[in-house]
């Protein structure tokens, strides 16, 4: 059960990390395909979010959830 527990701590953040670098590499090479800049944008700020927030707000979010349970 624990190690189910450190395993999905450690998987989701790590792929969500693994997306958001795919999504700035789609940026940089749309960037010097040079067809679209919106889409670069999108893609640029979608992987720095990915990145960057949505790992720490997974943790975070975990932390809290197994500090209000209740433990018999």
């Amino acid at each position: 059960m624990v190690a189910g527990i450190l395993l999905m701590l450690i998987i989701v953040p790590l792929m969500l990390v693994m997306l958001g670098l795919y999504y700035i590499t789609l940026a940089i090479w749309e960037l010097r395909v040079g067809m679209d800049r919106t889409r670069y944008v999108k893609l640029m700020f979608g992987g720095l979010v990915l990145v960057v927030i949505a790992p720490l707000l997974f943790i975070i979010y975990w932390y809290i959830g197994i500090m209000n349970l209740k433990f018999i």
